[in-house]
């Protein structure tokens, strides 16, 4: 194999790969690469036991062929090197990097090795770029961040609607969901749970490529792949029993406020600098609803106390609520709209935030119990 291409060029094209290669360690293999060159084309693929991420670009190719490099020193090697142009070379047991006066030969590695999968190999469904990354900023926040505790939760649930389809994350202590009207994730019907740090990686990967007009989207039993422009992600679906979470959705609320979005962070922000330093940075913050306003508090032994006022629509009866202030913030930044529809039943029960006008997004939040 034997190619030329530009430092900045191939060290973006890495960045992909490199993180599935190294996202899960191990004593008995090195992280690795895959380089393929046909053509002109250089295809680079990493991988871990569930995740693959595989991206193409043009280079000047010389001669086809295909190698195995450490992840995370190749990637390194190219970072290090000047501006300009770099040179690839591999024969059966290393691969020769030269960029101006710098040369690198690096040994292929024992006990390298890829995973493959993309079972998933048909034509797929279409979803708008822009429309499923906003989805995904707005719902992976939800999920559980530690899959030892229950690995369902640690993902997204994609499931099919009449209209379209509905994204669902929780965590057991909020919950988000977002609909998508108007598009099919294809003729199947049964629902996939995507793990949460593939989706990470997918919202990476649409911010890189921002000329993306759709991602094509299949999934078979076992895995899911997205393509995003010259960029593929593969990923092993998680099995098992999502939670029946309709069941947290109250039908009706009796009481709802209507608050400008970023005045509200910003009371949100100011009233937790007494709760941030503490021995418990999660103390809740109450919310007390009243016809003019919200009053937002917080008491500790430890600090002291605060209190700010911020004048809202309020509809119902006067309610005392608390809410972990992180959780809380969270939802309300995932609000894309400058104001916001809180909806409350009780202290005790769920409260949900929505924005005002499209009421496509839902964050479902657990009050905190007060005394």
């Amino acid at each position: 194999m034997k190619f030329t291409t530009e430092k900045d060029f191939i060290a973006e094209a890495l960045n992909g790969p490199v993180r599935a290669a190294t996202s899960k360690g191990t004593s008995y293999s090195v992280p690795s690469l895959k380089l393929k060159l046909k053509s002109h084309n250089l295809e680079i693929t990493g991988s871990d036991p569930d995740l693959v991420i595989s991206t193409r670009i043009d280079v000047h190719g010389e001669q086809d062929g295909e190698t195995i490099v450490p992840a995370k020193l190749f990637q390194d090697i190219i970072r290090a090197l000047d501006q300009g142009a770099v040179h690839v070379i591999s024969n059966d047991e290393e691969i020769t990097i030269t960029s101006g006066k710098a040369e690198f030969k690096v040994r292929e590695p024992v006990g390298g090795e890829l995973t493959l999968l993309t079972k998933a190999t048909a034509a797929g469904s279409l979803l708008p770029t822009k429309v499923v990354a906003e989805a995904l900023n707005q719902v992976v926040r939800a999920a559980l961040t530690d899959n030892s505790r229950a690995p369902q939760l640690s993902a997204v649930l994609f499931s099919a609607t009449e209209d379209g389809i509905r994204m669902v994350a929780t965590d057991s202590y909020r919950l988000a969901y977002k609909d998508i009207k108007g598009v099919k994730i294809d003729e199947q019907t049964e629902d996939v749970l995507i793990p949460a740090k593939t989706l990470d990686e997918l919202q990476r990967i649409i911010s890189a490529k921002q000329n993306a007009e759709d991602i094509n989207f299949s999934y078979s039993d076992t895995d899911a792949v997205f393509n995003v422009g010259d960029t593929k992600l593969a990923t092993r679906l998680i099995k098992g029993p999502f939670p029946e979470y309709q069941r947290l959705l109250p039908n009706n609320y009796e009481n709802y406020a209507v608050v400008e979005k970023e005045p509200f962070i910003n009371v949100i922000s100011r009233i937790r600098l007494l709760i941030r330093d503490s021995k418990d940075s999660s103390s809740p913050v109450k919310l007390n609803f009243s016809e003019s306003h919200i009053e937002v508090s917080v008491n500790t032994p430890e600090n002291g106390s605060a209190v700010e006022i911020i004048e809202a629509e309020y509809s119902g009866d006067e309610t005392l609520i608390a809410f972990n202030p992180n959780y809380l913030l969270d939802g309300l930044r995932a609000i894309n709209s400058e104001k916001v529809v809180i909806n409350i039943i009780d202290s005790s029960k769920p409260a949900t935030l929505e924005p005002e006008e499209e009421k496509d997004y839902h964050y479902l939040l657990m009050p905190v119990r007060i005394s």
